[in-house]
């Protein structure tokens, strides 16, 4: 015996992505009463980039390319297409707001305009140097066309690379340049945009951190002059770029470090971000390596970073310690939320991404016990022998 009953009354409508919704009701017999349903019926239709799909208006397409892409990491573009309702208001906007610019530009015009741009913004030497790398890394597409350079090709170049690293930074960097060359109306999408959250990048949210005992190996294996400025980025968190002299930039100065106060000031020409904060409140153990290594004025890291760079890699092959990129302020972070306290941590990190970002990056990446054991790490004259 049947239970349901379908009734006659329908209701058809059309819906912006060109799917077709019918609305209907039937009538349930067992609770005596009205129950809505609908279904969607999918059309032919047009379709524009992933999940955008337009009902056929044969007059609007033959105004249409053969294929429209649209910047998919562009929410504006997709929060505004999916409200149209016909293929002509979708002409209108594409036309309007991110239609390519008449010249052509090849991608190494635009990489070196790109490269210029940055450099007059104050971007980070090192970050520059890493766009004129990724640059150089697409050689043989230097003669295309911005516009020409499609998925298929983005897809060859970034899976040419060796390592998921070099995947990542070189996926990252190409994706800056086409936002870029978006905003610059030299195409209308960018296709490597896919590939910064693409599934075989498996170790981009995973972050590395020293052991205790490495940490503790590493600052005992430096040179004398090297090890205050590792002991800052494993006690306080300090960028790299914000201690040693990468090409010249201003960096941290005896000057800035208060022993008084007990602050660390990281000026606005120093700090990554442009953005300058005082670092205060920091592990007392910290203090006691700057005692014990402090001199009267200067660079608090005379060396230049390519002599760091090589002395470093030395000591951590003797000591089989993999380093890699940010270890020591992932370190600091991860056994500072223990230790510290999240919030005290991010304020000190100067962690833009704000305490969720900071949370599911290093949150569960230490003990307590060990967070107490690595802020104890003193310099090896002022260490408490075993008994």
């Amino acid at each position: 015996m049947k239970t349901r009953k379908k009734s006659h009354a329908t209701t058809i409508v059309n819906r912006p992505n060109g799917y077709r919704r019918v609305y209907y009701w039937i009538y349930d017999y067992k609770d005596a009463k009205f129950i809505r349903k609908s279904k969607d019926f999918s059309p032919k239709a047009v379709k524009l980039g992933k999940d955008l799909s337009f009902a056929r208006d044969r007059d609007a397409e033959s105004k249409l390319p053969e294929e429209i892409t649209v910047s998919m990491d562009d929410r504006v573009i997709l929060n505004r297409l999916r409200k149209f309702g016909d293929l002509n208001e979708v002409l209108q906007f594409l036309d309007a707001n991110y239609k390519a610019a008449e010249k052509t530009t090849t991608v190494k015009e635009a990489f070196d305009a790109f490269i210029s741009e940055k450099g007059r913004t104050n971007r980070r030497a090192s970050t520059i140097s890493d766009y004129e790398r990724f640059r150089a890394k697409i050689k043989e597409y230097h003669q295309l066309q911005v516009k020409d350079l499609g998925y298929v090709l983005a897809e060859k170049i970034i899976l040419g690379m060796r390592t998921d690293s070099q995947r990542i930074k070189l996926a990252v960097g190409l994706s800056a340049l086409y936002n870029w060359c978006i905003r610059e109306k030299f195409c209308v999408f960018n296709p490597f945009y896919q590939f910064t959250k693409s599934n075989f990048i498996k170790d981009r949210c995973k972050v590395h951190t020293m052991a205790v005992d490495e940490a503790r190996q590493f600052l005992y294996a430096l040179r004398s002059d090297l090890q205050v400025g590792f002991a800052i980025m494993l006690f306080a968190g300090v960028r790299p770029s914000e201690i040693f002299n990468d090409y010249g930039k201003p960096v941290l100065n005896w000057s800035d470090i208060n022993f008084r106060r007990k602050t660390i000031h990281i000026r606005a020409e120093t700090a990554k971000t442009h953005t300058a904060r005082l670092l205060q409140d920091l592990p007392d153990n910290l203090w006691v390596w700057l005692s014990a290594l402090r001199q009267t004025d200067g660079d608090v890291m005379k060396t230049r970073a390519g002599t760091v760079a090589r002395h470093r890699r030395a000591v951590c092959k003797a000591l089989n310690i993999k380093y890699t990129q940010d270890i020591c302020r992932h370190s600091f972070a991860s056994y500072g939320y223990h230790y510290l306290g999240a919030e005290h941590t991010v304020e000190i990190m100067g962690h833009i991404g704000g305490f969720d970002v900071f949370a599911k990056h290093y949150k569960g990446l230490a003990t307590k016990d060990e967070a107490t054991e690595f802020f104890s790490i003193l310099p090896p004259e002022n260490e408490k022998l075993p008994d």
